[in-house]
C-alpha cells in the first residue's frame, strides 16, 4: 500500500499550517478544493513558481501525493518528504519505468496524484515544451483529470529573478476531464486538449508586479543580444538590462519591454527566448574554438544523501562535448541534460547524476543545454523539437 499513517497526519495536521504559511508569504489565493473521495484523480498544472508544489498540495482537501524529481530535493528535507508526503520520485527528464509503476500503484490504490507535464519551471513565462508520456500514462490510469491553473506566479516568483515582487497571484482548477471523455480522445487530441488547458499567458500583464529589482538576473533567460548579436554580453541592474555593445532596456511592472532603441523589436521575454531558440536551431558549428564559456563553475555529483564537488573552474561547450576545469564529458556519453533551480544545469552519465553551478548571480546554464540538444539533434538526424525545456 503507497497510503500510510503518516499521510493521513501531514494532511489532517501539517498541510493546515503550511497552507496558513505558505499563502501568506506569497501572497497567493485559491479555493482549497475537496475532490470525490470515491474516485482517483491526476492533477495536472503548470508551473511557474518555486512554491508551486507547496501551493498546489495545500489546494486540496484530499491527500495528493506528488511526483518529483528525485535529484531536486534538498538533502537536508529528503526524509522529511519521504515520510510524510509519500512522493512518487522519479528522473528529472529520464525514462523512468519504474516511477510509472509507482504512480500508476497510487491511482489503482484509489489515491490522488499531482505532476507538472512540462517537467519543468518556465523561464519565459508560457508553457515549456512538454511530450506526450503523461498522455499515455492518463490513458493508462484510466482516471479523471484534473486542470489547474497558477496565474500571475511568473510575475511574482520568475524562476530568473533574485526577488519577489508584489502582484496578484492566484489558482484555480480550470476544468475536470471524465474518463470517459478522455476515452474518446486520440493522444493527439488529449495532448492538444492538455496543452490548452495549461496554458496560461502572463505577458503583457494587466496586472502590475511591482519591484525595484524587477530586471536583475534576467540574463539567467537571456544570452544573446538582438542588435550586436554577441553571446554572454548582457547584464542586468535594478530594472534594467544592458549590452556592452550601448543598448539599455527596462523590464517594466507590466512584464513588457521598453526600449528607446527603433531596432529593438520585442515586447515580452517569451518573444526574446523564442528568437534565441531559432538561434540555436540554425547554428552551424565552424572552426575548432569552444562555442560558449563561463568562468567560475562547479561540478557536484549527485548522490541520494548527500552532494560531492568534483571539480570547479572554467566551463566550455564544444560541438560534441563539454569541459569543466580538466574534466570532459562527451556528448555520447550523457545520456540526458536538464537545467534546475535558477541557474543550475543537471546532466546524467550512466547511473551518474552531476550538476553544474555557480556562485556568481546571472550564469546562464540554458544555452548549454539547448545547443547541447540542437548539436545531438541534428547529428543523430532528429527533428531539432526539443531543446531541453
Amino acid at each position: 500500500m503507497w497510503h500510510t499513517k503518516h499521510h493521513d497526519f501531514a494532511n489532517r495536521i501539517i498541510k493546515p499550517i503550511l497552507r496558513l504559511y505558505s499563502f501568506k508569504k506569497n501572497h497567493f489565493k485559491s479555493k482549497v478544493y475537496k475532490l470525490d473521495k470515491n474516485k482517483s484523480y491526476i492533477i495536472l498544472a503548470n508551473h511557474q513558481t518555486t512554491w508551486d508544489p507547496i501551493l498546489l498540495y495545500c489546494s486540496f482537501k484530499n491527500i495528493i501525493y506528488p511526483v518529483m524529481a528525485k535529484d531536486f530535493i534538498p538533502v537536508k528535507y529528503r526524509k522529511l518528504i519521504y515520510k510524510y508526503l509519500g512522493p512518487v520520485l522519479k528522473a528529472k527528464t529520464l525514462k523512468d519505468l519504474q516511477a510509472v509503476k509507482n504512480m500508476l500503484q497510487v491511482v489503482k490504490e484509489g489515491n490522488n496524484l499531482y505532476l507538472y507535464p512540462e517537467g519543468n519551471r518556465t523561464y519565459s513565462g508560457e508553457l515549456c515544451y512538454f511530450s506526450d508520456a503523461t498522455i499515455k500514462f492518463i490513458k493508462k490510469a484510466k482516471c479523471d483529470v484534473v486542470y489547474y491553473n497558477f496565474k500571475g506566479g511568473y510575475g511574482v516568483d520568475p524562476r530568473w529573478g533574485t526577488s519577489i515582487r508584489k502582484g496578484k497571484f492566484e489558482g484555480e482548477i480550470r476544468s475536470i476531464l471524465p474518463f470517459e471523455e478522455i476515452e474518446k480522445m486520440s493522444i493527439e487530441e488529449l495532448l492538444a486538449h492538455t496543452k490548452k488547458e495549461l496554458s496560461v499567458v502572463e505577458a503583457p500583464s494587466e496586472n502590475e508586479y511591482k519591484s525595484s529589482k524587477r530586471a536583475e538576473a534576467l540574463e539567467r533567460t537571456l544570452y544573446r543580444c538582438p542588435i550586436c548579436k554577441n553571446i554572454s554580453k548582457l547584464h542586468s541592474q535594478g530594472n534594467y538590462l544592458s549590452c556592452e555593445c550601448g543598448l539599455k532596456v527596462e523590464y517594466t511592472s507590466k512584464l513588457t519591454f521598453n526600449c528607446s532603441d527603433p531596432r529593438f523589436k520585442y515586447k515580452t521575454v517569451n518573444d526574446w527566448f523564442v528568437d534565441q531558440e531559432k538561434w540555436i536551431r540554425s547554428y552551424e558549428y565552424q572552426g575548432s574554438d569552444p562555442i560558449f564559456e563561463d568562468e567560475n563553475i562547479i561540478l557536484h555529483k549527485i548522490f541520494i544523501d548527500h552532494n560531492e564537488e568534483v571539480t570547479r573552474g572554467k566551463l566550455s561547450l564544444y560541438e560534441d562535448y563539454l569541459l569543466i576545469g580538466e574534466k570532459r564529458f562527451d556528448f555520447s556519453s550523457i545520456i540526458e541534460m536538464t537545467v534546475s533551480s535558477k541557474q543550475t544545469l543537471i546532466f546524467y552519465v550512466d547511473d551518474i547524476s552531476y550538476r553544474l553551478s555557480s556562485d556568481i548571480v546571472g550564469v546562464n546554464f540554458i544555452k548549454y543545454m539547448q545547443m547541447y540538444y540542437h548539436l545531438n539533434n541534428k547529428k543523430l538526424g532528429f527533428a531539432d523539437d526539443f531543446l531541453g525545456i
